[in-house]
């Protein structure tokens, strides 16, 4: 709905502002991420993960004071966009706690590799049942202005926790001494998966459904269109959504 207000109520209008903003941010995206993943191997997982968390928490709460505003809108979403490594950072994690385990055990190293992915998908699955279930209900109650608040109050959290508790998981003896320009060129990237064939049919798999998965954004407009949903409604069916996200990542995965 922040694009709809955005609009002025213009739902074409909303629908067509959304698709730039995403296009934009993901165009910023593809050329920050390579970036920041090769900070982390130089100055460690945690600053970036931490610098994420605070820019998130900054965005927010920007958004919680002028999320009607246009120009904020855009200013959020690009700062979100050129610092948002909270995905890919604790993935990296996974993976220097899992070589820890290599010299010792190969095969261990690889189940806690698969079991500590399948993990952190389904807390993401939990988050996405807790998520929009909360922030539909915080809309109705106190509308867009308590949810970017509220978000905003979490993130700072999740900067203190990280601060305060997270332990740095790649030790100074594994760390890169800079960075490299493979780096800051994130198109190097697509020779490098063109060496490995497996490497290239899973990245080529992620791309086609990555690039369906952009109509998600659109979802939200449709159901409220077409079937007259509400934000409430909307966010217990994202909830359910959550639920077989969990499910699927928790105990699937391992199953497989």
């Amino acid at each position: 709905d922040i694009f709809l207000f955005a609009s002025g109520n213009d739902t074409g209008e909303d629908a067509t502002l959304q698709g730039r903003i995403t296009a934009i941010r993901a165009l910023l995206q593809f050329l920050m991420l390579p970036l920041l993943g090769g900070a982390a191997d130089v100055v460690g997982r945690k600053p970036i993960l931490l610098l994420s968390y605070v820019s998130s928490a900054l965005e927010f709460g920007l958004l919680a004071f002028f999320g009607t505003h246009l120009k904020f809108i855009w200013l959020t979403r690009c700062m979100s966009a050129l610092m948002d490594a909270s995905l890919t950072v604790p993935y990296a994690v996974i993976a220097d706690l899992s070589k820890r385990a290599e010299p010792l055990d190969v095969k261990k190293s690889q189940r806690l590799l698969v079991h500590s992915n399948g993990l952190t998908g389904a807390a993401f699955g939990l988050s996405f049942i807790i998520g929009p279930a909360l922030g539909g209900f915080l809309f109705s109650v106190f509308g867009l202005n308590g949810v970017f608040g509220c978000t905003a109050a979490v993130m700072g959290v999740c900067s203190i926790i990280t601060f305060a508790f997270i332990r740095e998981s790649i030790p100074q003896s594994r760390r890169r001494s800079r960075i490299l320009w493979e780096d800051i060129t994130p198109f190097i990237g697509f020779g490098i998966l063109g060496k490995d064939r497996k490497t290239f049919l899973l990245s080529t798999s992620q791309s086609l459904y990555k690039l369906s998965y952009g109509a998600y954004g659109l979802w939200v407009l449709y159901v409220r269109q077409v079937l007259d949903w509400t934000p409430f409604e909307a966010s217990i069916f994202l909830s359910w959504v959550g639920v077989l996200m969990a499910l699927n990542q928790g105990f699937l995965l391992r199953v497989v």
